[in-house]
């Protein structure tokens, strides 16, 4: 009886064992960990930013290592050239949102995972940004024709770095003098 109890007790023991590996199987219950950023910005920090909310002419690209915006209303075919300095701040705040949204590990393309739920944009957007840092770089681009519900994470952390410096940029009293745009997406 002593024997069939210790061999009972054993094979729940490996039952319950088995199970549990099996039911977290496939699983990623713990979020990808990145390593951090350093604190500060490295002196040679830049990025291009190119902003196509519909359509194939972007409405804005800015290069942070040479100050200049070319910007071209919705709807016009003329493009404006300007000078544009961002301050030290607004660089530092950049950068620090480039590591809060993980930039430097984001693909190169994002692009939605198989989901049950999709939605189609129409019109559709391109946002474009490469970044150096130091050593550190990445370049990743995102067309949101086809998102899902909820948005998934990649683009979620890079629309937010893309919403962030567009305001940025658009905070600006040079950028706020620019032309209405003489149409809108459709």
């Amino acid at each position: 009886m002593r024997k069939i109890a210790t061999l009972f007790t054993f094979a729940i023991f490996i039952l319950t064992s088995c199970a549990t590996a099996t039911s977290n199987q496939g699983l990623n219950s713990s979020p990808t960990v990145y390593p951090t950023l350093d604190a500060k910005r490295s002196t040679n920090f830049s990025f291009t930013f190119s902003d196509t909310p519909c359509g194939t002419t972007p409405v804005d690209v800015f290069e942070s290592s040479t100050n200049t915006l070319i910007h071209t209303s919705l709807g016009n075919t003329k493009s404006t050239s300007m000078s544009l300095q961002l301050t030290d701040t607004e660089l530092d705040k950049i950068y620090q949102k480039a590591g809060e949204t993980n930039f430097f590990y984001l693909p190169s393309k994002i692009t939605p995972p198989d989901s049950p739920i999709q939605v189609y944009q129409t019109p559709s957007g391109v946002f474009e940004l490469a970044m150096k840092n130091d050593t550190m770089k990445n370049s990743v681009s995102w067309n949101n024709h086809r998102i899902t519900d909820p948005l998934y994470k990649e683009a979620a952390d890079f629309q937010e770095l893309i919403n962030f410096i567009r305001d940025i940029i658009r905070s600006h009293k040079e950028y706020k003098q620019l032309p209405e745009p003489e149409a809108g997406c459709v």
